[in-house]
């Protein structure tokens, strides 16, 4: 990431950042308010005051493997702030799976594994849940999340309980139909669904599925981390379906309206034109490679539960679920933030009409989203 254009991502709203500072403020300003005190998201107060940031790694070229066959590798930074009053002037940046990260959260959080060992294991435990998500949404947050979300302020879960709702019953209702599959040929069928349902949702005790994992080959020791990523799946399956109109919105924009409405010197053209490609091409190579794992997952899910063919595609599908998570994550992430950017960027100008210098700046700060050095 560029530091110039750092600004953009921690105040753009999107999933790539967990602004943990501007909560925690929020936080304490409501608790001095109420004569309470504060539930924080963190043991650590440095850490109450950082900002979590997934960076896509720039040097991973993406043009040497199929879509989708490839890992991104998606890095977690922890930034701590200079400047309390704004933290867009820069600051210090830990990447979690560095080998000196201990040593780092000692000197910049105050967290300490030999002075406050309880609170080290806890806030380590939840920096290490974010790190294995490949983005920051707030239901994947909640979610992973859910063994401390009764103990911190809602705040920084920031889902109301209908959108919560709303996601979680269509996840449940595409969980479904394996459940029954599990729970078939078992007495009360209605009743067992739900119990293992529950048990799904909530990753745990999953022996019943065992005989469902062996008849698809797939390793049975694994099955709640290959649950948790198909729950993953589904909520970006969910989320891209919400994004498609902002997205259509985008990439008419890109097309029709994005030429300088001034006259601008042959070079600074050539820039345009240039970025403009850039931004095209990457904007158009994330939503195949959504399109196409959408595509494998549903197909592979209709195969098996509604045209009742086998379970071989499917199958197939879920031994790689983990790696369809985190691309369709880094996709989706990537192209929704870039959208928030350019609406917040666009929209100043009428009919997000603007001149040359002012395209140059947004399509370089779209570039940078997308990964300035991913060709």
């Amino acid at each position: 990431m560029r530091e110039k254009y750092f600004r953009f991502t921690i105040q753009s709203g999107s999933a790539k950042v967990f602004n943990c500072h501007k909560i925690t403020q929020a936080v304490d300003s409501a608790a001095l308010t109420a004569g309470e005190k504060p539930k924080h998201l963190f043991a650590s107060l440095g850490l109450n005051k950082a900002v979590i940031i997934k960076v896509v790694d720039p040097g991973q070229s993406r043009e040497k493997a199929p879509a989708g066959h490839l890992k991104r590798a998606i890095k977690t930074k922890v930034h701590f702030s200079y400047d309390d009053e704004d933290i867009t002037k820069g600051g210090a940046a830990i990447q979690f799976d560095h080998p000196g990260r201990e040593q780092a959260l000692a000197e910049f959080a105050g967290l300490n594994r030999t002075q406050a060992p309880e609170a080290f294991l806890r806030d380590m435990d939840i920096l290490e849940a974010m790190a294995h998500l490949p983005s920051l949404d707030p239901f994947l947050l909640k979610d992973r999340l859910s063994s401390a979300s009764s103990e911190v302020d809602p705040s920084y879960f920031a889902i109301s309980p209908k959108e919560w709702e709303r996601i979680a019953r269509r996840i449940r209702e595409k969980l479904r139909p394996m459940v029954m599959m599990a729970a078939s040929g078992k007495g009360d069928v209605e009743g067992k669904v739900q119990v293992l349902l529950d048990k799904l949702w909530e990753s745990t005790s999953l022996d019943e599925f065992s005989p469902f994992f062996k008849a698809m080959n797939l390793p049975v020791e694994k099955t709640a981390e290959i649950m948790q990523a198909w729950k993953g799946v589904t909520f970006y399956e969910i989320e891209y379906g919400d994004l498609k109109p902002k997205i259509q919105e985008f990439a008419h924009w890109l097309k029709d309206g994005s030429a300088p409405i001034d006259t601008v010197h042959r070079t600074d053209r050539a820039e345009i034109d240039r970025l403009h490609e850039a931004v095209r091409r990457k904007t158009k190579r994330n939503l195949a490679e959504i399109a196409q794992t959408l595509f494998e997952y549903q197909d592979g899910y209709d195969e098996l539960f509604v045209r009742r063919k086998g379970a071989q595609k499917f199958g197939g599908f879920l031994g790689g679920a983990s790696r369809h998570f985190n691309n369709l994550g880094a996709a989706l992430n990537e192209v929704s933030h870039a959208i928030l950017v350019w609406n917040e960027m666009s929209s100043r100008h009428r009919n997000r009409q603007m001149k040359g210098a002012n395209l140059i700046e947004m399509f370089e700060v779209l570039d940078d989203i997308f990964g300035a050095h991913d060709a």
